[in-house]
C-alpha cells in the first residue's frame, strides 16, 4: 500500500466521520424544533383553559354612554390647560 492510498483512505474516513456529525446535528435540530413546536401547541391548549375564569366576578356596567353630538371645553383646576372633549349622555339600557 502506497502513501497515496493511505492518504486517500484517511480522507475518506474523515469525510465519513464529518457526515455522521453533520447528520447528527441535522437530526438534533429537527428533534429540538419538534420539541419547541410541541411545547407551543401545548401552550395554545392550556392558556385558554387557565384564562377562561379570569372575569368570573366581573359584572356588566350599569349604564352605557354615547356621544351626544356636542363638544364642550374642559379646563383643569389650575387653569393652565384647556381641552375640547365630546359631551357624553347616558344611553338607555337594552
Amino acid at each position: 500500500m502506497s502513501s497515496q492510498d493511505s492518504q486517500q483512505t484517511n480522507v475518506q474516513a474523515n469525510c465519513a466521520v464529518s457526515e455522521t456529525v453533520s447528520n447528527r446535528k441535522v437530526i438534533g435540530a429537527w428533534v429540538m424544533g419538534g420539541g419547541i413546536w410541541l411545547l407551543g401547541m401545548l401552550a395554545l391548549l392550556v392558556v385558554p383553559m387557565i384564562s377562561s375564569n379570569v372575569n368570573a366576578g366581573v359584572s356588566a356596567p350599569a349604564a352605557y354612554y354615547s356621544h351626544s353630538g356636542n363638544w364642550k371645553t374642559v379646563t383643569d383646576p389650575s387653569g393652565k390647560y384647556t381641552a375640547v372633549v365630546r359631551e357624553m349622555i347616558q344611553a338607555p339600557n337594552p
